[in-house]
């Protein structure tokens, strides 16, 4: 059977070779969408907040904040939307589809971990980086005579609930 060669380079590598990564790269998948669904079950049913709220903001948003759920339903759709065609050997087989469901494979992948690590370590780091000028310019913390003081009259210069 003669092949069409590519259009960058004369090197075959061969259909046994692509069917074969095609089974890994399914494989892969597979194994990359069944720990994510594992991840989200622990933080679920674990209730611990700090664990939920990482992917209620993932997913649906958090306190308005929701510029990523779309984002992260598309990438769990276009995972699981290849795998479902990856695992159909006859898909697999057809080269065209084939080269579409590699480009869906690796922008899945992109969406989930690019923007989801990405973001969240960019936030965090941003974060780190405001604190810490704030901290350098006015201080973070009041000084302890100020918190034995009290804010009210420390930070305002005024005295707040006043009883007697």
């Amino acid at each position: 059977m003669h092949r069409r060669s590519s259009l960058f380079t004369r090197f075959d590598a061969g259909s046994e070779a692509i069917q074969k990564l095609a089974v890994i790269v399914t494989y892969a998948m597979a194994i990359n969408v069944f720990f994510v669904g594992v991840e989200v079950f622990t933080a679920l049913y674990s209730d611990i907040p700090h664990h939920v709220h990482h992917f209620q903001y993932l997913f649906v948003g958090l306190d308005g904040y929701s510029a990523l759920a779309p984002w992260m339903w598309v990438g769990q759709a276009l995972a699981v939307g290849c795998i479902v065609l990856l695992l159909q050997p006859r898909m697999r087989r057809r080269e065209s589809v084939l080269a579409a469901l590699c480009v869906g494979v690796i922008a899945a992948i992109w969406i989930e971990k690019g923007l989801t690590m990405v973001v969240a370590g960019f936030i965090i780091v941003a974060t780190l980086i405001i604190l810490k000028i704030v901290d350098l310019t006015m201080g973070l913390r009041v000084s302890q005579e100020g918190e034995v003081q009290g804010l009210d009259l420390s930070e305002h210069g005024e005295e707040g609930y006043i009883f007697s």
